[in-house]
């Protein structure tokens, strides 16, 4: 298998790639990751996620970060679960609401009291009249996180290093069937190729984009 793109899609992939026994060869622009990996919230949110298909998948990812953590648990796993503090009436009820929900067992959501809410979390002062707490939300280490990863797959390939080759600094100029080529050159087979380009908008990746169902989004912070 050959994957473009070493952010946390393109490294996920790799990783449970090697786990059913593939080998890859792993591809990025850069050396090190930079871009939107890195720099997002690290949450592995499964509380607000959509009833049906998309709480499945939230679940789903949640259990596998929590499988991968055993084996790289430098990726900063923590399974602290989320509080959301009601101050107003209106607050509350709209929490009560939510812990209703036919799959608030699934979410693993508990309606608490303010007193309870203290002993989850002490760093909670002042007035409230409960917390809606969830304990299936949890956080990993964007930083940290695909460093961890790339070193399990390269230790986990340290007596075949076929298994798990990375090239970094390497800029994709042809995406053909069953192979990559890229700016030096060298040309990458494998049975499989899968394109995980984030936002890049050069070359062959610009126009894979171009024809994938996708738009840019823009997240802009203070």
């Amino acid at each position: 298998m050959v994957i473009v793109g070493a952010g946390i899609i393109g490294t996920m992939h790799a990783v449970l790639a090697r786990q059913a026994g593939w080998t890859v060869t792993h591809l990025d622009r850069d050396i090190e990751p930079r871009s939107a990996s890195v720099r997002n919230f690290g949450l592995v949110w499964v509380s607000g996620r959509a009833e049906g298909a998309e709480l499945d998948l939230a679940l789903r990812a949640r259990q596998l970060w929590q499988d991968i953590a055993v084996e790289a648990p430098g990726i900063g796993f923590r399974p602290d679960g989320s509080m959301t503090v009601a101050q107003l009436p209106e607050e509350l009820a709209v929490l009560e609401q939510v812990v209703a929900r036919a799959d608030a067992g699934a979410r693993g959501l508990h309606l608490l009291e303010p007193d309870d809410v203290r002993a989850v979390n002490p760093a909670l002062r002042g007035h409230m009249l409960g917390g809606l707490h969830c304990t299936t939300d949890a956080v990993v280490e964007p930083r940290l996180a695909l460093p961890a990863l790339r070193g399990h797959l390269l230790a986990d390939a340290a007596d075949d290093e076929r298994a798990y080759r990375f090239r970094g600094g390497r800029i994709v100029t042809e995406v053909g069937p069953g192979h990559i080529v890229d700016h030096t050159g060298e040309r990458h087979d494998g049975d499989v190729v899968v394109v995980c380009p984030g936002t890049e908008r050069q070359g062959p990746m610009a126009e894979l984009l171009d024809e994938a169902p996708v738009r840019p989004v823009q997240l802009q912070m203070m």
